[in-house]
């Protein structure tokens, strides 16, 4: 018995996370570490906190600088927000008053060339706790925040006595290049592509549809030489976000072949149906994930290891 249970304790499992970027990969490593690693440092927490405070003042900034000439603001006095490097509370409190104007909220929902984080309401529900001088980053604080990824990081942790290791790279078409060095000894490729991306470009070149770019990176990915005899797991994520919008925003104003309806499920499958169309790997599990939602990360994930593990 004992040596069955060091031979389950050897099986090694190298996971690469792949995507375009603003996918959702990073929330995704970051949900692994807080389901089964130690978490965060102290130190890793703080670090998060200027993420979060710069989120917020930038987000609103953006909005401002889109609004100028088509919104009253009256005595909100914006040149002080858009002249801050900082968020104190005192700009927090003018970003609470902004947010709270329709017109902003409507730049918010309709321009698709702002780049915004789709955490970006989330920061100004919370942007007087973030600005507070004693502010500690929740975990879900954490989760939402939002940083480029650039280079390469590496997640390990053991979940039933199985060690994963999950290698994530920058999504952006410049850090692409740094890939090639991440294909070794890769025992299933993950990827990771927004739901609600379908109406948005990409900020690299504010004209590429982004579902469009994403499709066109799963094509060529699986097609490698590299991943022949390598499982493809394809995570279709933020699906919490895409059920908000599709009412908003039907599918069929972006693509003419998506269907007539804003059923979730159906315009769902209609992407899902566009990604397996473009898979030339040799395996692939398709899964509809909401990166933010820790329970739902552990449903999948612990789905995917039983799929892995047949």
């Amino acid at each position: 018995m004992r040596d069955e249970k060091k031979q389950i304790e050897s099986v090694s499992y190298a996971l690469l996370l792949l995507g375009t970027g603003d996918s959702g990969k990073s929330t995704f490593c970051k949900q692994m570490r807080l389901l089964h690693d130690d978490g965060f440092t102290e130190r890793e927490f703080f670090t998060h906190r200027n993420v979060l405070q710069e989120n917020a003042l930038v987000s609103m900034q953006k909005l401002v600088k889109v609004g100028m000439d088509k919104i009253e603001f009256a005595d909100i006095p914006i040149n002080e927000l858009i002249q801050s490097k900082e968020l104190t509370p005192r700009i927090a409190e003018i970003i609470e008053k902004l947010w709270t104007l329709p017109k902003i909220r409507e730049i918010h929902e309709t321009n698709r060339h702002l780049h915004l984080s789709s955490a970006t309401e989330y920061y100004f529900e919370n942007v007087s706790r973030f600005a507070a001088d004693n502010f500690i980053p929740s975990a879900e604080d954490l989760i939402r925040a939002k940083a480029r990824t650039t280079g390469i990081s590496e997640t390990k942790f053991v979940h039933k006595s199985v060690n994963f290791s999950i290698v994530d790279v920058g999504g952006q078409r410049s850090e692409r290049r740094k890939w090639l060095h991440c294909f070794d000894n890769v025992n299933c490729v993950i990827y990771l592509a927004a739901l609600d991306e379908y109406d948005l470009v990409l900020e690299e070149d504010d004209k590429t549809n982004r579902l469009e770019e994403s499709l066109t990176l799963f094509r060529e990915v699986s097609a490698s030489v590299l991943f022949r005899e390598t499982p493809f797991v394809l995570f279709l994520n933020k699906y919490d976000l895409f059920e908000k919008k599709i009412h908003k925003v039907p599918l069929k104003s972006c693509f003419n072949d998506a269907p007539e309806s804003t059923s979730t499920k159906a315009c769902a499958d209609f992407i899902k149906k566009k990604y397996e169309a473009n898979f030339s790997g040799n395996s692939l599990y398709v899964y509809y994930t909401t990166a933010v939602d820790k329970t739902d990360c552990l449903r999948v994930f612990e789905a995917l290891q039983d799929n892995l593990l047949r």
